[in-house]
């Protein structure tokens, strides 16, 4: 037998013998019956119930609350949901999910039908996995920002160490500054960002270069916007980053001139392509050599990390260049 809450002659069997508990009230919105389960959950009879209205067990805390839900039904016929505390027999208050119905007959408005579910258990399940959540994000806070502080600090003591040698003589040391100021602020960058599910890259490599580019000295890295863009998780993104760096590291050993030559990262992400291209623009009086062997490998490890594919041309006019390839499923 099918329940219609709108319709009064519904009510019958099913709704006496129904598991949740139920109610109905007249159409001054004072409670007329209880089903069986209501009675066995408060230990009162049917007679005690209706004489308190069925509000004497509810707790009250929530009782003005109630009420105020109630009133606003009856002034407008509508349905309520809401949650509140009753006292079960046992002396234990219970939180109860109640949801109301307008129903009518043929002289009008006849008054509600109220069903109620205890959701006690499901509540304290939800605090508990809250809780859980909130100790869990607060420990990768916590992570996120001891990382950042031992990165500053090897960068403060690189500054320290290279302070103290020869001028000229502490390139590799430099390089290591370079790479770990990329990699301090890409994690910056993506420890403040509200949602690391998907990383515009686009936005993530300006920020990333605008905090890189002047600690090279044979380069002048800048990022050029074009309209292009990628979506990456947080982790594709953090390896991206570091690779375009790696990219702007071996150009930087492989072309050599009278002065700073001009490096250009650009995204791009149309016509069936998914690429990050880092770009010299060398002029006469240059010249290009195979940058060392490490550069290369860090480059490919970056890469290999980041799910694409790194592709080094040395004799590309009008200078060398890195294309980093992504997949275009990523």
């Amino acid at each position: 037998m099918s329940f219609d809450p709108y319709s009064h002659s519904s009510l019958g069997e099913f709704a006496e013998d129904a598991p949740n508990l139920l109610w109905r009230s007249g159409p001054g919105n004072r409670r007329e019956w209880f089903n069986k389960a209501w009675l066995t959950f408060t230990g009162h009879t049917m007679e005690a119930e209706l004489q308190s209205d069925g509000t004497a067990c509810v707790h009250p805390d929530d009782l003005i609350r109630c009420a105020l839900a109630y009133e606003t039904a009856l002034d407008h016929h509508s349905r309520t949901e809401l949650e509140y505390r009753l006292l079960r027999h046992d002396g234990v208050y219970r939180l109860l999910h109640e949801s109301s119905w307008p129903f009518w007959d043929g002289d009008g408005f006849a008054g509600f039908f109220g069903s109620c579910t205890d959701v006690t258990e499901h509540r304290e399940a939800d605090r508990r996995l809250d809780a859980l959540t909130s100790d869990r994000d607060a420990l990768a806070h916590e992570v996120r920002h001891r990382v950042n502080n031992n990165l500053q600090a090897l960068l403060g003591l690189i500054a320290l160490v290279s302070k103290a040698e020869v001028a000229g003589e502490h390139s590799a040391l430099d390089e290591l500054h370079l790479r770990i100021r990329a990699m301090a602020a890409a994690q910056r960058y993506l420890f403040g960002l509200d949602n690391t599910a998907v990383v515009l890259i686009s936005g993530f490599l300006e920020v990333l270069l605008q905090e890189i580019a002047p600690f090279y000295t044979s380069v002048r890295p800048t990022f050029v916007a074009n309209g292009s863009d990628l979506k990456t998780p947080s982790e594709v993104a953090h390896n991206l980053g570091l690779a375009v760096s790696e990219s702007i590291s071996v150009i930087s050993r492989a072309v050599r001139g009278p002065s700073p030559i001009p490096v250009v990262v650009q995204v791009d992400a149309g016509g069936g392509s998914q690429r990050i291209v880092v770009a010299a623009y060398t002029s006469p009086g240059f010249f290009v050599q195979d940058p060392p062997k490490l550069h290369r490998r860090l480059l490919q490890a970056y890469a290999r990390a980041a799910n694409c594919q790194a592709d080094l041309h040395l004799d590309d006019s009008p200078g060398p260049r890195v294309i980093l390839s992504l997949p275009l499923n990523s």
